[in-house]
């Protein structure tokens, strides 16, 4: 398929879901696969990746809109909102005072030649879901370190009484694993190593967090599991 999403269409390493109360809509953006057609010489490009954006009435049925924002395969007729770039889950705020800032996700960029050595996180806005503008760098360091986390989860938490941890933002990070016996079929020995765990961070708005003192918050050394994968 010459379609942006041919190959994929996911929610798995990007994106997110809501139900808009206001225009009674469920709003998704997803994680797209693809191989861009080049109609001048007839050749396609590796695996792309983009941020596809779709809406539904029921839940069920969606509808994935001609957007005519980006140009993918020789023409704009996609619902490309955010080209080569896999955003983490958007966020829409109805308490923002800045009309174009109402909706935020997190783009996540590498700092160093392998992602070990370094890794940046960007928060960016919308006034609408659709046309998106880069925001301030909200987290440059380590995957190596207790306070990265990969953002799976944005919450504001009216429950909470202290406004410093209105804002939370749950996700993947790597903690090291005690040595254990293989699950059965597990590839590889295991000793001592980097697993997936759940970290958090918190703040009074999405541009002033910081990660939880006690991160990770969910260590598969509690349990019996080998990894805790996303969240």
């Amino acid at each position: 398929a010459h379609e942006f999403d041919g190959l994929a269409a996911c929610m798995w390493g990007g994106g997110g879901s809501l139900y808009d109360a206001e225009e009674s809509l469920f709003r998704i953006w997803y994680h797209a696969h693809g191989r861009e057609y080049h109609p001048d010489d007839g050749a396609y490009s590796l695996r792309t990746s983009n941020t596809g954006y779709a809406y539904s009435s029921d839940g069920v049925n969606f509808v994935k809109p001609h957007l005519g924002r980006h140009k993918f395969g020789g023409n704009r007729e996609n619902n490309i909102v955010l080209p080569g770039i896999c955003c983490c889950p958007v966020l829409m705020d109805p308490t923002q005072p800045d009309p174009d800032k109402r909706y935020a996700t997190f783009i996540v960029g590498e700092s160093g030649a392998t992602p070990a050595d370094g890794w940046t996180k960007e928060l960016w806005y919308s006034a609408d879901g659709i046309d998106w503008k880069r925001g301030p760098e909200v987290y440059r360091g380590s995957i190596e370190t207790n306070d990265f986390i990969d953002m799976r989860t944005v919450i504001i938490d009216e429950w909470d009484s202290d406004p410093n941890r209105r804002y939370k933002v749950y996700g993947q990070s790597y903690a090291v694993e005690l040595n254990r016996s293989l699950p059965s079929g597990y590839k590889g020995e295991l000793k001592r190593r980097k697993v997936r765990s759940v970290g958090l961070w918190y703040g009074p708005d999405l541009e002033h967090l910081i990660p939880h003192p006690g991160n990770p918050i969910l260590h598969p050394n509690d349990g019996v599991e080998h990894e805790i994968h996303f969240c």
